[in-house]
């Protein structure tokens, strides 16, 4: 109902009401109105920041706790495997990091969805703060925990084994940068449920290719920190910086909660 419509239902009640509405009580309710107006005119929203710390107190702990989970299990099991028989191949440990890496992007997709999963999409679309800004405080949360895993992999990978730093970077960056430029897309053009059974296929795919074509794959691509390399990871990452601000500026997110 818009504000006219609600005006021309008031002006009806009125006229049809029995009694005249004194003027006395008709100042005393506007007077009151204007107070009440007034008075949420001044209240002053909650800052990004302050409500991306509110985020971390409610959910992101939560998210942390299990990407610190699955980052510990990780460094052991990669202490474990790397110097012995086949993992003193170059080529079996960047396997490895390609499949971890996008492991590593696959806790995302779960923590996005928990919204359609308990059913609360509608209640926060309609909350003080939109869709929108509680996606990019996941997605600010997730995105630090990530870091936080890719880092601690790439550090066992170097401490333990003899590949070049820019190949254990390449090993840890490029397959990230290239599923959450893929996934990215997804949340922006799919529905919630589309987008976790999309990613979760896509994931699936990546790390099946990555293992069954280990050799001949990355003796093809020879990973190595040049310009060309460096070039394509720069085109994900710009990429996926262009499928944010299609979230924030062009995507009808709110409504394909919803949907």
């Amino acid at each position: 109902m818009t504000n006219k419509d609600l005006e021309t239902r008031l002006r009806q009640c009125c006229h049809e009401a029995d009694k005249a509405v004194r003027p006395s009580a008709m100042a005393a309710a506007v007077l009151l109105a204007r107070q009440q107006a007034n008075e949420r005119s001044r209240q002053r929203r909650i800052s990004f920041p302050r409500f991306l710390f509110l985020q971390i107190r409610f959910l992101g702990w939560k998210i942390w706790a299990v990407q610190g989970a699955l980052l510990l299990g990780a460094c052991v099991w990669m202490s474990s495997l790397f110097g012995q028989g086949y993992w003193k191949e170059p080529q079996s440990v960047e396997g490895l990091l390609f499949c971890l890496s996008v492991l590593v992007f696959m806790t995302a997709p779960p923590f996005l969805y928990r919204s359609v999963r308990y059913g609360m999409q509608e209640v926060e679309g309609a909350a003080r703060f939109s869709s929108l800004r509680l996606l990019m405080a996941r997605l600010i949360i997730i995105g630090v925990g990530d870091a936080v895993m890719l880092g601690g992999i790439l550090l066992v990978a170097m401490m333990k084994t003899t590949l070049q730093p820019g190949s254990a970077v390449l090993s840890v960056g490029l397959p990230f940068l290239l599923a959450s430029s893929a996934c990215l897309y997804l949340l922006g053009h799919v529905s919630p449920r589309q987008f976790l059974a999309g990613s979760t296929a896509l994931c699936g795919l990546l790390i099946m290719g990555f293992a069954l074509g280990e050799r001949n794959l990355f003796q093809f691509l020879e990973l190595t920190l040049s310009p060309g390399w460096v070039g394509v990871c720069t085109l994900l990452a710009a990429f996926c910086g262009h499928q944010i601000h299609h979230l924030l500026h062009h995507c009808a997110y709110a409504e394909m909660q919803i949907a």
